[in-house]
């Protein structure tokens, strides 16, 4: 078997591995090492890790999402990978800074008022802050895990049906 040229400039390659790099990164992201990390490490580092690795995630999130609509031709799989583009892109752009910024005033206002966010006895402002991420943080997370399940059915639906 040799190789020709052709093989190279086949879309079928580009988009088998941009679509394994994808969904093996938002499962291992999503699911195991953000899990960890959670019950590893403490608040403050864990909000400085998962706002260097966010900014990171997302956007290789919409590029690898882009690839794959670039590649395919299936009409399922071009709106899955749509999905991906403009979910990465929203979490990217907006709800992943929201979030680290809202994070950041928490942590500031915590050191102020020498309680954490959750306790008793938090000033309005904290508790403003707190209904705030908790919209910014559960928006990006909804959006992540309508890419995470839609990536996973994406074999399903485009693979033929051998009976």
């Amino acid at each position: 078997m040799t190789l020709s040229f052709p093989v190279f400039i086949s879309p079928a390659p580009y988009h088998l591995l941009s679509y394994a790099c994808l969904v093996g990164m938002t499962l291992w992201h999503s699911f195991i090492s953000s899990l960890i990390a959670r019950k590893t490490l403490p608040r403050p580092q864990l909000g400085q890790l998962q706002s260097r690795l966010f900014p990171i995630y997302f956007f290789l999130q919409t590029f690898l999402s882009g690839l794959c609509l670039l590649t395919t031709k299936n009409p399922y799989g071009q709106i899955i990978f749509l999905m991906g583009v403009v979910g990465g892109l929203v979490n990217w752009i907006v709800f992943g800074p929201w979030t680290v910024k809202l994070m950041n005033k928490r942590f500031e206002l915590e050191r102020e008022e020498g309680k954490k966010y959750n306790e008793d006895g938090v000033s309005d402002q904290m508790k403003e802050l707190n209904k705030q991420f908790g919209i910014a943080h559960g928006s990006s997370v909804i959006i992540n895990m309508i890419i995470a399940v839609s990536l996973v059915v994406y074999p399903f639906l485009v693979s033929p049906v051998i009976v």
